[in-house]
């Protein structure tokens, strides 16, 4: 490991005991929020999983979980898994973002609905 890569390490763990102690003892839901979701994304992997031991996905988010098997998109309420077998579930990670739709997009909608 060479010293670009140690002190990434470094900093990296003193950003998550930061957010950590924020999360702990913030009254403002917003922050704690904020604070948690960069928990999330200071411990995920570089393939991107999360393990499910460090930390579960915000309440009413589609996640990709993956349970050993099969990858689903799940959510979880109240800090757990809303599916039939959730202690299968292992990992799960942060879906990417919908791709934004062009003025082609529109276009092609349009052109749809009018049958042509």
């Amino acid at each position: 490991m060479n010293n670009h890569q140690e002190m990434s390490a470094k900093k990296k763990d003193e950003l998550l005991h930061c957010a950590r102690i924020l999360a702990s003892v913030s009254t403002n839901e917003e922050i704690v929020e904020v604070a948690k979701i960069s928990i999330a994304l200071l411990i995920t992997k570089e393939n991107g999983w999360i393990s499910c031991m460090d930390r579960m996905p915000p309440d009413g988010k589609g996640v990709l979980t993956w349970d050993g098997v099969f990858e689903k998109i799940l959510h979880t309420m109240y800090g757990h898994w809303q599916c039939w077998q959730p202690g299968k579930i292992t990992h799960w990670q942060f879906l990417p973002a919908p791709p934004q739709p062009t003025t082609d997009t529109y276009q092609q909608i349009q052109n749809d609905e009018r049958g042509g």
